[in-house]
Parts: C-alpha cells; sequence; structure tokens
C-alpha cells in the first residue's frame, strides 16, 4: 500500500508529459508554425502550454510522495525517453537529455526544500519547483528547436508564410496596391484591362515585356480581372513577399536564434498564464489527500536555544 501511494501520482505525470512531447512534434517539422495566425495553431500551443503545466504539477506531487531516488528515477527516465517514440528527427536525443537533466534538477531541489521546512505547505513548496520544471523543459525545448531550425535554414533556406505575407498585403491596403500596379502597367505601355489574346502574346515575348519592366507573372491573373481592371492578390503576393525576402535575406544567419526566442518566449508566457491555477490545482490536490486520509500529518516538538542575560 505505500508504495503504491508512493508511485499514484506516477502515471498521470507520465501521460501528461507525453501530451506535451506530442504537441511539440510539429514545431519540429515546420518552424514557421510559430508565426501562424490560425485559431488552431493557438490551441496547439495551449495544449502544449497546459500539458507542460499539469506535468508539472504531477512530477512534483509524485516525488513530494515518493521522496526517494529509487521510485523517482525510473519514472525519470521513461518520461525522457519518450521524444524518441513521439518525435521523429535528430533534435529528439537533444530533448531526451534536457528532459531528463531538467527532470532530475527540479527533484533534488525539492529534496532540500522538503527536508527543511517547518510546516508543510503544499503553495509555498511546490510554486517553485513546478515553475522550476516548467522552465527547464521549455529551455530544454527550446535548445532542441534551435538546432532543428538551424539545420532547416541552411539546408533549405527561410520562406515566410503565406498568412504572414496576405495579413501584410492587407494592412497595407490592398486595392491600393492593386491601383499602383494597373498604373505601372499603363505607364509602361500595357494596358490593366488586356484581352486574353493579346495576355497570350505577350507571354511569347519575354523580351518585349523586359523592355517594359513588366514580370511575366504579372500577366496571369490580368486576363480574369472586372472592368476595373483591378489586379488580383495573386498579382500582388509575389511582387511582396520577393520584397520581403530581399529584406530577410542578410539577417537569414540570425533567423534560427530568432525563432528559436519567439518560441521560447511564447510557450513561456502562457504557462506564466497558467501558473496560478496550476498552484491552486496543488493546494487542492493536498488538501484532497488530507481530509481522505490517504496522507497524514505528523506534529513535533523541538528545542529552541535562546539567549538569556
Amino acid at each position: 500500500m505505500v508504495t503504491f501511494k508512493k508511485l499514484i501520482f506516477g502515471v498521470p505525470f507520465l501521460l501528461t508529459f507525453a501530451v506535451f512531447v506530442y504537441q511539440l512534434n510539429p514545431f519540429f517539422k515546420d518552424t514557421n508554425l510559430i508565426f501562424s495566425l490560425s485559431s488552431e495553431i493557438l490551441i496547439q500551443l495551449l495544449t502544449l502550454a497546459l500539458s507542460l503545466s499539469l506535468a508539472g504539477l504531477f512530477f512534483t506531487s509524485f516525488s513530494t510522495l515518493a521522496a526517494e531516488w529509487i521510485y523517482v528515477l525510473p519514472v525519470a527516465v521513461l518520461a525522457s525517453l519518450s521524444p524518441l517514440l513521439l518525435i521523429f528527427s535528430p533534435e529528439a536525443f537533444i530533448l531526451v537529455g534536457g528532459f531528463f537533466l531538467s527532470l532530475l534538477i527540479t527533484f533534488f531541489f525539492l529534496q532540500k526544500e522538503l527536508k527543511s521546512y517547518f510546516s508543510f505547505n503544499a503553495r509555498k513548496i511546490l510554486k517553485p519547483a513546478i515553475n522550476q520544471m516548467i522552465f527547464l523543459n521549455v529551455l530544454a525545448s527550446s535548445l532542441a528547436f534551435y538546432f532543428y531550425a538551424n539545420t532547416e535554414i541552411s539546408t533549405n533556406g527561410f520562406k515566410l508564410p503565406d498568412s504572414i505575407i496576405d495579413t501584410a498585403i492587407q494592412a497595407s491596403g490592398g486595392d491600393m496596391l492593386s491601383q499602383q500596379l494597373n498604373s505601372g502597367f499603363e505607364q509602361n505601355g500595357l494596358p490593366a484591362n488586356l484581352s486574353p489574346e493579346m495576355i497570350e502574346l505577350a507571354k511569347q515575348n519575354p523580351s518585349l515585356l523586359q523592355q517594359y519592366g513588366i514580370d511575366p507573372k504579372m500577366l496571369d491573373s490580368l486576363g480574369n480581372q472586372d472592368q476595373k481592371g483591378i489586379a488580383s492578390s495573386e498579382v500582388i503576393k509575389p511582387i511582396v513577399e520577393q520584397k520581403v525576402q530581399d529584406i530577410i535575406k542578410p539577417f537569414q544567419p540570425f533567423l534560427p536564434l530568432i525563432l528559436t526566442l519567439l518560441f521560447f518566449f511564447t510557450v513561456t508566457t502562457l504557462t506564466s498564464l497558467l501558473s496560478l491555477p496550476t498552484i491552486f490545482l496543488a493546494w487542492a490536490l493536498f488538501y484532497i489527500l488530507e481530509k481522505s486520509g490517504f496522507v497524514t500529518f505528523t506534529t513535533e516538538m523541538r528545542e529552541v536555544k535562546k539567549l538569556v542575560v
């Protein structure tokens, strides 16, 4: 029965930690996800932060009840090996080492606190340990993310996601850009409302288009425009994208670090928002354990040495 009590929170810790690792997996497949503005990615980041917060709660509770290396070490090893099963990337080995060290460090400092407190208070004792575990695991994840981003950008280069380009076009005023583009067509002797026959003829003479400073890609969507001749976003998008890529290119060596910092601060911010509910759950958990008789507390009388003159 005593062994059961010591291990009871080991299983929920392993499950929540596995969910955390599973939610990390997409970010080790596509670095651009950190830029995504979609609700799906936001939910994924919230799930990642929530699962890590709960894993911190269950690990510190498990370590408090187990209180011995013989129980904590095997569970820490099992949790640390989960990236090898859930993340199909060479960076999984970095995660294994980082997670294992973070769990051992958390347990070591928690043990020092458990041996020195005078009156057990779950909120005061577990709060620093939970925050420490969360921070160390986010740090380990960010380190592995940096190596993945560095390898990916060095091999395939960097390209901003379409959602960022579309947002930039909308923020700058798509209609204004369209009008400027159409004006450029007319100044170069090419009307915006070309007929399909004229567009095909122009495509067959790329050298003539170059003389007028016109990109052949601009002709692809002109045949489907309305009578006003407003150029579509498909025409504007390659131009804006190319300009943005030209701006980013000199900073490409620093992009892995920038992406890593963005990942680190995003996850840290989300876990910080969940800190207060997590600490409340820790207090509620030990309150229930005490009231149910699962754990008991003893009162000790200690000698106090006082100076008397």
